[in-house]
């Protein structure tokens, strides 16, 4: 995924595994609590298991006493044994009775049980989870949790029939869950903090990476020697990408030694030879006498396309040059309105040098530090581009002024503008405005080369919004101070 969303939604390693580890604890946490509570459950069934068989036996044992008397003294008598085993082994938390078929089932007499028989809700619940058949059942009535069971007894007498509480259920407890939530809270933050530890300390080895991309700069000569980055320090996870660091400095530095030969051969190969043929064209035309029309025309069209050719190559080279960190400026300080007016009256005698004009022109002598020569180059480009992307014949205005701690030139004309989605693409090399009727001439290269020189300059250039102008291009340099040197005061 590329574009706006990918930055906003862009997680860091740590991050992830950050994430990835409070899920997982999360997740653990959770597990470990169910199986607790299953194995709490587990336990107290098997423990009330044991106890109602126990306490069966002993119900049977005393029920097949033999006894000498009619059926009804036997009965009474059993009646009479059941009820003090009742009696006996009820509690305030465990009800036993007997239920018996076609009789009022037998409940323990003391008050504790009698008080926990009326629970209504209770008996209601137990009830239809009573049968002999059945394991003992694990109950929830509302925070309490009780095990309910149900053995037969031999004789056709009923079920022996037990209920046990077993206290709060855990699960349910608010301060048992407030107590569960707060141990998970605390589980989580030391382990994001370990974790936070743990990967910063295993994440050093990017870090040095990274540092030794940010490192990695090809100097004059085209060697990258002590940029390679040593695989042996590397964890075996990170060798791959620092053998793939180690290759690409490597092609840098053959692309370097490439580019090293291409501005060689545009400094020296091609540059020369141009400036010969403009520098020849130039002198004929000193003497157009000696020619007819259309060898003055022909003279013309070769002294202007030499001259174009060798502007071009030398923004290509300033742009090369800029690429490899080799482009050097002078820095010292200029008046930029001088600058100006030396171009204003030099392309009087181009085709189009009276369409340029200067308007509201101050006294203003704010002096710059930079090169005088690359400001004069940025202005030219800017001109050149006014006028080719311009209806003929219309004026191209120049306007200087003061912002704040910076001198601003503006140049204004009437071609198609520039979109304002495009406005910061149409300083990157070769780019094309879409705002450009289909043929117009062009490469690309002059403003890229305007922005490159201006910020050499510590100046900027800028694509500005003017209600009278559809395109407008403004340079900014930031005022220097120049001691010894009177800087007269802009007048209004």
């Amino acid at each position: 995924m590329t574009g706006p969303m990918q930055g906003r939604f862009a997680l860091s390693i740590r991050q992830r595994v950050s994430l990835s580890i409070v899920g997982l604890l999360s997740v653990s946490y959770a597990g470990l609590l169910f199986s607790t509570d299953f194995v709490i459950r587990r336990d107290r069934l098997q423990r009330h298991e044991r106890l109602a068989l126990a306490m069966a036996e002993v119900i049977q044992q005393t029920l097949d006493r033999p006894f000498v008397g009619s059926r009804a003294e036997k009965s009474a008598a059993g009646d009479s044994a059941i009820q003090n085993i009742v009696n006996q082994f009820s509690t305030p938390a465990f009800l036993v009775w007997l239920s018996r078929s076609g009789k009022p089932p037998l409940f323990p007499a003391s008050v504790s049980g009698k008080d926990f028989s009326v629970n209504q809700p209770l008996m209601k619940a137990a009830s239809t989870n009573l049968a002999p058949t059945k394991d003992p059942v694990y109950l929830r009535l509302g925070n309490e949790a009780y095990v309910v069971s149900s053995l037969p007894i031999d004789g056709s007498l009923g079920a022996i029939n037990f209920i046990e509480d077993v206290g709060i259920d855990p699960s349910r407890s608010r301060g048992n869950l407030m107590f569960l939530i707060g141990v998970w809270f605390a589980l989580v933050f030391v382990s994001v903090l370990v974790l936070d530890l743990l990967l910063r300390l295993s994440l050093r080895p990017v870090g040095r990476l990274e540092r030794a991309l940010d490192r990695l700069s090809l100097n004059p000569s085209g060697s990258v020697e002590g940029q390679q980055v040593p695989l042996s320090e590397q964890p075996f996870e990170l060798q791959g990408i620092a053998a793939a660091f180690n290759r690409l400095s490597e092609r840098l530095q053959h692309a370097w030694t490439r580019e090293t030969l291409f501005i060689r051969a545009l400094s020296h190969e091609l540059l020369t030879p141009i400036a010969l043929i403009s520098g020849t064209a130039q002198r004929l035309l000193h003497h157009p006498g000696q020619f007819d029309a259309s060898q003055l025309e022909g003279l013309q069209a070769i002294h202007a396309e030499s001259s174009r050719a060798d502007r071009l190559a030398r923004d290509m080279l300033d742009l090369a040059r800029g690429d490899s960190g080799s482009l050097a400026l002078t820095s010292e300080p200029f008046d930029p309105l001088e600058v100006v007016q030396d171009v204003i009256r030099d392309i009087q005698v181009l085709p189009w040098g009276a369409r340029v004009v200067m308007k509201q022109v101050p006294d203003l002598h704010r002096y710059v530090d930079g090169d005088s020569d690359r400001f004069r180059q940025c202005l030219l480009n800017i001109l050149e581009n006014a006028v080719k992307y311009s209806p003929d014949g219309s004026p191209i205005t120049i306007r200087m002024g003061e912002i704040q701690t910076s001198v601003s030139l503006q140049v204004h004309d009437q071609g198609p503008g520039v979109p304002r989605e495009e406005r910061d693409k149409i300083f990157q090399p070769f780019y094309r405005s879409s705002a450009l009727a289909p043929g117009t001439s062009g490469s690309g290269v002059g403003l890229a080369v305007v922005r490159l020189l201006m910020e050499q300059m510590n100046g900027s250039v800028h694509i500005l919004d003017v209600p009278d102008s559809p395109g407008c291009v403004e340079l900014l340099l930031p005022i220097a101070a120049v001691p010894g040197r009177a800087i007269a005061e802009p007048q209004s």
